[in-house]
């Protein structure tokens, strides 16, 4: 159902349609951990690889939109409101269909920090970096709707069919500089996407 029409952070037209929800995993099993000296990855220690509690944070363009803690990981990966909670129990984020998609989201695991209030990135950052001792996981993943898609036209039909946006994979954060580059890199990405869409 197509709701309205308005011009994006990018300056693109943005077709803004029905409601749609997703649910989120992490790929424990790949999770890797990089040296000091940046000098290449290496596997994960048990220690590392564990995940005690996890924050999404869900941006629109480079503002946050919205953020959702005290949640964790279950045995299937799928990230939870509970501990150890079922498909009854996943975290689910309703967001409104918009094409092109301005949406991404962050997975920031084993922090002891809240990340309530902040606005963007740059704060995220501040606050992970005070952090850095607890074992902290990052990921960040763009979020895109299929050509076809327009969402559902109530939030309730939408919650009862959610989307997965695929998994989303954590690295071990050790150094200020690593966690630029987590950064660094989804920004060029999103800067080629949106260059393949304009062209």
């Amino acid at each position: 159902m197509l709701r309205d029409m308005e011009i994006g952070d990018s300056g693109n037209v943005e077709i803004e349609m029905g409601e749609a929800a997703f649910v989120l995993k992490t790929s424990l099993s790949s999770l890797e951990t990089k040296s000091l000296s940046d000098a290449g990855t290496l596997p994960a220690s048990m220690d590392e690889a564990e995940i005690n509690n996890c924050t999404l944070i869900f941006f629109e363009g480079t503002q946050v939109s919205s953020i959702m803690e005290g949640l964790f990981v279950n045995k299937e990966n799928y990230i939870v409101k509970t501990k150890d909670g079922t498909k009854d129990d996943w975290a689910k984020v309703i967001l409104k269909v918009k094409k092109p998609s301005p949406y991404s989201v962050m997975v920031i695991a084993n922090s002891s920090k809240s990340f309530a209030g902040c606005q963007s990135e740059n704060n995220i950052k501040d606050i992970i970096q005070d952090d850095k001792d607890a074992l902290v996981k990052v990921g960040k993943m763009d979020i895109s709707f299929d050509t076809d898609f327009a969402g559902y036209p109530t939030i309730a039909e939408a919650l009862g069919k959610p989307l997965e946006i695929g998994t989303i994979p954590l690295s071990q954060l050790t150094a200020r500089i690593e966690l630029f580059q987590v950064f660094k890199e989804h920004l060029l990405k999103r800067r080629l996407l949106l260059q393949e869409w304009i062209c």
